[in-house]
């Protein structure tokens, strides 16, 4: 990640506080009968009678199934629903392992799913719901403008732009947010808001999708940044271009089109395993090649109209570069401007490009 969020307290947590209390009571009683009096707390029961059909018919159906299972069975579940909803504990400790829904008995498991995911997918599923604990748009409104959360820029790519708060709560106008234990594999976890975060569509839609948080493809348990962390420190993050072979200055303008090189993200100068779980996720490195590739020629010219520009005021070669870093520095707010940062970054560092620029654009007597 770029940056990491701040958590944002909400009353929207209440809706998954009232199921986890569901659950927590049947476990409880293991009764094979809803008695909402005795399995929801006071205030939620109004609210569970207006949705007869997506909240009450489904609990009710999950008391008998969780009644008929082995006691064993049983323990799976309850160990699911304690292990997933440790979300941040998760991400960060290998020898925690979050409990899938194909782990789970055939007997609760497509029911427990099907709840789970109309949790989410059909919020607010009443009008007293959305009275009661407020809307996503609500609640994205408030996200953003927590500071902390007010940068433009997704924090999983750093390369599109989220969308800003809307004046009204009545207005939709928000982001996806991304489970980052994906609702489709684990169970508990789809209302569950320090499991859920603001990211832009092309890192959601188009390369996450579906893929396990937790295991890669091999199958090992792998770290995740929890995207809450208060720890995370911004600036120790450093991107670089690395080259694997040397660059020939004839074909200069298109060196990365015509030469072996890759992207290099460490942390504090070190390659963290944190580091290696974002890139297979979301394809950060071959996503960042694609886009500098693309944008190099328009980058390349920027450096040399102020290269043009500069000398010809008589600027020196290090105040000129000083220029472009700053100037470029300020962008990286912007969609791609991490990329531009990285690319003049490396670019401005080869002791050729002085003698390439002074070939190529003699200073005028």
């Amino acid at each position: 990640m770029i940056y990491t969020y701040t958590y944002t307290p909400h009353r929207i947590e209440g809706f998954h506080r009232q199921i986890s209390y569901f659950f927590q009571r049947l476990f409880e009683t293991d009764s094979a009968d809803f008695d909402e009096n005795i399995l929801c707390e006071r205030e939620f029961i109004p609210i569970v009678n207006a949705s007869e059909v997506r909240l009450k018919e489904k609990m009710k159906t999950l008391c008998c199934k969780y009644h008929s299972l082995s006691e064993e069975e049983k323990k799976k579940v309850r160990k699911a629903f304690e292990v997933n909803n440790r979300i941040e504990e998760v991400c960060g400790n290998k020898s925690l392992h979050p409990v899938k829904y194909e782990e789970i008995s055939e007997k609760i498991r497509q029911d427990l799913k099907d709840f789970c995911m109309m949790l989410w997918k059909e919020y607010p599923q009443n009008k007293l719901i959305g009275q009661t604990f407020g809307t996503l748009q609500e609640h994205f409104n408030q996200f953003k403008q927590l500071e902390g959360n007010q940068l433009s820029l997704c924090p999983f790519c750093g390369l599109q732009a989220l969308k800003p708060p809307t004046e009204s709560d009545e207005d939709k106008n928000r982001d996806s947010y991304d489970h980052i234990a994906p609702e489709a594999l684990y169970p508990f976890v789809s209302v569950n808001f320090k499991n859920l975060v603001p990211v832009c569509k092309e890192c959601n839609s188009d390369e996450k999708k579906a893929t396990d948080t937790f295991y890669g493809s091999d199958g090992n348990r792998r770290v995740v940044l929890y995207p809450y962390a208060s720890s995370y420190v911004r600036e120790q993050l450093a991107v670089e271009i690395t080259s694997h072979e040397v660059y020939n200055e004839v074909t200069f303008r298109t060196l990365l089109k015509d030469i072996d090189w890759d992207i290099a993200i460490r942390m504090a100068g070190k390659e963290e395993e944190f580091l290696d779980t974002w890139d297979q996720i979301y394809h950060i490195k071959e996503r960042y090649k694609k886009y500098l590739k693309v944008q190099e020629e328009e980058w390349f010219r920027y450096i040399v109209e102020k290269y043009k520009r500069s000398t010809g005021k008589g600027e020196s070669w290090t105040a000129i570069k000083d220029d472009i870093l700053w100037e470029v520095k300020a962008r990286i707010g912007r969609p791609l401007g991490i990329l531009e940062y990285v690319y003049d970054n490396y670019m401005l560092s080869m002791d050729s490009l002085q003698k390439y620029l002074e070939t190529m654009y003699p200073i005028s007597k």
